[in-house]
């Protein structure tokens, strides 16, 4: 079904390109809808910027020293948090390639974990997800 959103039309650099489409095919879903949501996550923060920048253009020269100031420590505070977060999944992933190489260096890789699943119809949730996929591609 098409939609009624706006569209638009964007340029990536080729390591972005190939850095969405590996997660877009790792989570199975369109570019597209990966870029949406992350544009989505990000809209708060750009109001309150086109917010600031209005404001900016409008205040007197005395304010702008302090509303720059201001922006200054949000933004080494915003630099902070994502430093702290990108360490943190640089740990999950160096600690992930470890413990891969120590299972492949024992010549066995662990199966998934299986507990829980049944055989047969399947629970509540899986069917209705399975409805859910259907309905999606129009089935």
């Amino acid at each position: 079904m098409a939609t009624k959103k706006p569209r638009i039309t964007i340029t990536l650099d080729h390591g972005v390109y190939a850095l969405l489409r590996a997660i877009a095919q790792v989570h199975g879903r369109p570019m597209s809808a990966l870029v949406s949501e992350l544009v989505e996550a990000a809209a708060p923060v750009m109001e309150r910027v086109a917010v600031l920048t209005d404001a900016a253009k409008k205040a007197d020269k005395g304010k702008i020293g302090e509303f720059v100031r201001r922006l200054e420590i949000a933004e080494s505070q915003i630099h902070g948090a994502m430093g702290s977060m990108v360490g943190q999944l640089d740990w999950v992933l160096e600690t992930s390639k470890q413990f891969r190489s120590a299972a492949s260096q024992k010549g066995k890789i662990p199966r998934a974990v299986t507990t829980g699943v049944r055989s047969g119809l399947g629970t509540k949730n899986q069917a209705l997800a399975k409805g859910a996929k259907k309905a999606r591609k129009g089935v």
